[in-house]
């Protein structure tokens, strides 16, 4: 299962009580992406040449959710050390849902501050 910031922790972060609920039902599993994502969904899995990662797939829902403007990684692909995916919400500091590459553990922060550490 996913490790994700609780609903509290949404909340407090200035993300509606309704939209933390369902932030936390797709982190675990509870609603499938495609339920959030509507009639998104069908054209952005077409995309890909194989199917996504849930990993992706979560992130993308949660895109939908937090209005945000896609998901975009982090890092560099020719470091060993993984990189971070994350929504866009439009500013460098706002916060947002992060994920480390290779893990299902989910973070409230900021791109710029993760990029600082890079």
């Amino acid at each position: 299962m996913a490790t994700a910031p609780s609903e509290k922790r949404l909340i407090k972060a200035g993300i509606d009580k309704e939209t933390a609920k369902k932030i936390r039902a797709v982190l675990h599993e509870d609603v499938h992406p495609s339920t959030i994502m509507g009639e998104k969904w069908l054209p952005w899995y077409r995309q890909f040449y194989r199917p996504p990662s849930k990993a992706m797939a979560k992130m993308a829902a949660l895109n939908v959710l937090l209005e945000g403007y896609g998901v975009e990684f982090l890092g560099r692909e020719d470091v060993e050390k993984p990189g971070w995916d994350y929504v866009n919400t439009g500013d460098t500091y706002s916060t947002t849902i992060l994920r480390r590459e290779g893990t299902s553990t989910y973070f409230l922060g900021t791109w710029g501050d993760v990029a600082k550490r890079l």
